[in-house]
């Protein structure tokens, strides 16, 4: 079964690589790109089904995926992020464990999120776009989707010590492109100058990154650092 589902994911990727370029059929559109992003998904997402507990796999994996997270994935006109994708990811996941499974990730592990989630939902009919409103209502969905996940193997026994080891890794790796980047000149794709756009009459000198631009990258660096000393308190 795992082989079926790699050679599905590699067939995935190449009538994926048709559809992306028919629907953006632009000069823009880079292929070198696009697979430097999807190569590595698909690597991931084939290890992810060989596992026997798949859904813990990508869990722990993600955290990893941290210093990543602010990559926008190519083509860059849909606005999508790596946390995104893994986010689409985790909803997947989510909905097979609990049509699959009998002892299933239980969906909603606390009420107040869902309450908030069912609450904006009218939002997107009185906004002035409803397009954005509902894309962005789905990405908050995702983001549930991984704090469902995150509930229940963090209240595992040895689920809250990986869970704080891993994110420790991940600060570690952000600070550290942030250290060598300011010290030495060494830049981790933390931060690219791109180029100027106008917004509001004014030339603005746009980036791009890990983290799109320093302020991000503190700000993620702000809360993880915090939360840590909090538990280690």
């Amino acid at each position: 079964m795992p082989i079926l589902l790699s050679v599905f994911l590699v067939l995935y990727a190449l009538v994926g690589i048709g559809v992306i370029v028919w629907a953006t059929g632009l000069e823009t559109f880079s292929l070198g790109r696009w697979a430097a992003f999807f190569a590595p998904v698909f690597v991931f997402g084939a290890l992810l089904f060989t596992r026997r507990d798949p859904i813990a796999f990508f869990f722990f994996a993600v955290l990893l995926f941290l210093p990543l997270a602010g990559v926008t994935v190519p083509p860059v006109r849909f606005g999508l992020s790596v946390f995104d994708v893994l986010g689409g990811i985790a909803v997947v996941l989510l909905v097979i464990g609990f049509l699959r499974s009998n002892d299933s990730i239980h969906p909603f592990p606390v009420v107040f999120p869902v309450v908030a989630l069912v609450l904006v939902t009218p939002t997107i009919y009185a906004s002035i776009d409803p397009l954005r409103s509902a894309s962005e209502l789905a990405r908050l969905l995702t983001y549930y989707a991984y704090f469902a996940i995150a509930c229940h193997y963090i209240r595992r026994p040895d689920g809250a010590e990986t869970f704080h080891v891993l994110l420790a890794v991940s600060v570690l790796v952000i600070a550290a492109s942030v250290i060598f980047h300011k010290v030495f000149g060494v830049n981790f794709l933390l931060y690219q100058e791109r180029g100027l756009v106008g917004a509001g009459g004014l030339q603005i000198k746009q980036g791009s990154g890990l983290f799109q631009d320093p302020q991000k990258a503190g700000q993620v660096l702000a809360v993880l650092m915090t939360y840590l000393v909090v538990v280690w308190s």
